[in-house]
């Protein structure tokens, strides 16, 4: 099998490449600024089975990216990469990583496919406009169109706050904010795998919009005590007004501070997703 990856240098780019590799699968590796290049995608008889786009613009947590990037990022890149898709007759499946924030930016209840709430902020618009135009386009017979909606990712490698985490233990440093309580999910990079190569190898699941999260939710403090325990360390925990939290992060969003209004409501918000869907086509619950 031959598979055109983007983003191969990313922490799921990467683990992707790693993964099917290690099955005798020919990985293609492409890089975003290749694709943004491609001037005439008729030129390009890549010969792929299989492409998966998990390039694109991340949040950008120092808030300094402009919302016009987004859109030239995560839909424009998108849209060369399934023309060229479409145009390569070899091509049979097009995965493209979107986020569960293309859904909600907030979550009060338990998130499903179908939910679509109003977005707040530039990433989770540009994700959502990249799946309603992926949507739109008419797939010639016998392709399939996969979009998957990850929650948070974790793994060897993670980036993001769960990093941050990592290194507030490493320096011994108490993880300050244990007074709020949430619910997140999470899912882990050997399940994002595992998702990927059912889908692949299965050609009977239909395509359509999935939610990829394992069962169950963690607090920020259960991850505390988790990386923690992971890293040999004791777990520290403190339990600081939530004034006072919220006063710290409105200070650093104008000082640039680590902890900011955006990190802090990352940190400490709900964020439930159903992947209800994806059981029933996977047959059964656990993969791994």
């Amino acid at each position: 099998m031959r598979t055109l990856l983007t983003g191969a240098n990313g922490f799921v780019g990467s683990s992707i490449r790693t993964f099917f590799e290690s099955k005798n699968s020919e990985i293609i590796p492409v890089g975003r600024q290749e694709v943004i290049n491609w001037q005439n995608i008729d030129s390009k008889p890549i010969g792929a089975d299989v492409y998966i786009h998990t390039a694109g613009k991340a949040h950008d947590l120092k808030g300094k990216a402009e919302e016009r990037e987004y859109f030239e990022v995560n839909v424009g890149l998108t849209q060369k990469l399934f023309h060229c898709f479409i145009r390569d007759k070899a091509a049979r499946d097009f995965i493209f990583f979107s986020s569960v924030k293309a859904a909600a930016s907030r979550v009060e209840g338990i998130l499903l496919e179908t939910d679509r709430f109003d977005l707040e902020d530039a990433y989770g618009m540009s994700k959502r406009a990249a799946e309603d135009w992926l949507l739109e386009q008419k797939l010639p017979e016998g392709r399939r169109l996969i979009i998957l909606r990850p929650c948070m990712i974790y793994g060897q490698g993670h980036k993001g706050n769960l990093n941050l985490l990592k290194k507030l233990i490493s320096w011994n440093i108490p993880y300050p904010m244990a007074t709020f309580e949430n619910e997140r999910s999470f899912v882990s990079i050997d399940f994002v795998l595992q998702i990927l190569d059912r889908f692949i190898a299965n050609k009977k699941i239909p395509g359509g919009i999935y939610n990829v999260a394992e069962e169950g939710y963690m607090s920020t403090n259960d991850w505390i005590i988790k990386l923690s325990l992971e890293m040999g360390k004791k777990p520290k925990l403190w339990r600081i007004s939530p004034k006072i939290i919220r006063g710290l992060a409105y200070l650093g969003d104008y000082l640039r501070l680590p902890l900011n209004s955006h990190r802090l409501k990352k940190l400490t918000e709900n964020y439930r997703v159903s992947c209800e869907k994806l059981n029933k086509v996977m047959e059964y619950k656990r993969l791994i």
